[in-house]
């Protein structure tokens, strides 16, 4: 049965493909980069390597056990689709972190800071991949989660919080300064993640309000870009005013705003970036505004 949010199985065994793809950029980053260097990523895969200077169990298991809990409160708090998917990505993770235990202290990096640059850069492509599919580590990523949804603190505060500590008890199992460098690995991390999810062409939303429209949504049809009319009212005279939304790659928004400003020096425009875009415009659904 295909999920409701799936149009396809096609595209579902994709989605766990790109999952499966992450778990190994995010295993490599930790046993090429973060494992040799004494080096923390975040969440569960970093408890799991602390845990592994008091018990002679392999990060693997221990990942896959301190998961097993955290997946039952997950199951009954949260999206059921989003949890499978999520199972899919902490099996990889943890299956990958065995299957490239031998790369470990495999290249020689002369300097730390590049091994927290490098291990932050390879572990925030593999989040990004997963996070873009809909699913997760598990782990903290749960957590934060059913703490979000049962007293409404913020995700990405949460997460956050459960990283320092865990780096706060690092820096006392460790030398402190290999804490330092694992702040560095993560925030890089979280940075390249954000990244992948929102897609490396920067895309912006424009609403722009100018009598001149018609000019413009010619003008945006001529870039192959497409356009939707609101039908807006002026606050002072209450004259109906066109509203013009469209997307548009970052690289274009300088030209459009000098042909904006070209045909109507007095139009007003308004630019958001855009983290996520849905569907696209079709020539057959070209609608243009005609005045009453």
């Amino acid at each position: 049965m295909i999920l409701k949010d799936i149009p396809s199985l096609r595209l579902y065994l994709l989605r766990m493909i790109n999952i499966i793809i992450g778990g190994l950029i995010y295993a490599l980053g930790f046993n090429v980069f973060f494992i040799p260097n004494d080096f923390l990523g975040g969440g569960v895969g970093g408890i799991a390597f602390i845990l592994t200077h008091f018990f002679d169990i392999t990060p693997a298991i221990l990942i896959v056990i301190i998961n097993i809990p955290i997946f039952i409160m997950g199951y009954r708090n949260l999206d059921k689709h989003f949890i499978i998917s999520s199972l899919v990505g902490m099996t990889s993770f943890s299956f990958f972190i065995h299957l490239t235990s031998g790369l470990v202290g495999c290249l020689y990096i002369p300097h730390e800071i590049l091994a927290a640059v490098y291990g932050g850069l390879f572990t925030g492509v593999g989040l990004g991949i997963v996070f873009k599919n809909r699913a997760s580590f598990g782990g903290t990523d749960i957590i934060s989660a059913v703490i979000k949804r049962k007293i409404s603190i913020n995700l990405g505060t949460t997460l956050f919080l459960i990283n320092v500590v865990i780096v706060g008890f690092a820096s006392i199992i460790f030398e402190p300064y290999k804490g330092m460098y694992s702040l560095i690995g993560m925030f890089i991390s979280s940075g390249v993640a954000e990244k992948v999810i929102a897609g490396f062409e920067n895309r912006l939303s424009v609403m722009i309000v100018s009598t001149e429209h018609e000019e413009i949504v010619e003008y945006l049809h001529s870039q192959n870009r497409g356009a939707t009319l609101l039908h807006g009212e002026g606050s002072y005279y209450r004259d109906p005013t066109p509203v013009i939304y469209t997307v548009i790659p970052a690289i274009r928004l300088a030209k459009l705003k000098d042909f904006i400003y070209s045909v109507d020096m007095n139009s007003f425009v308004s630019v958001t970036s855009t983290t996520e875009i849905m569907g696209h415009w079709n020539q057959r659904h070209r609608r243009v505004y005609q005045k009453d």
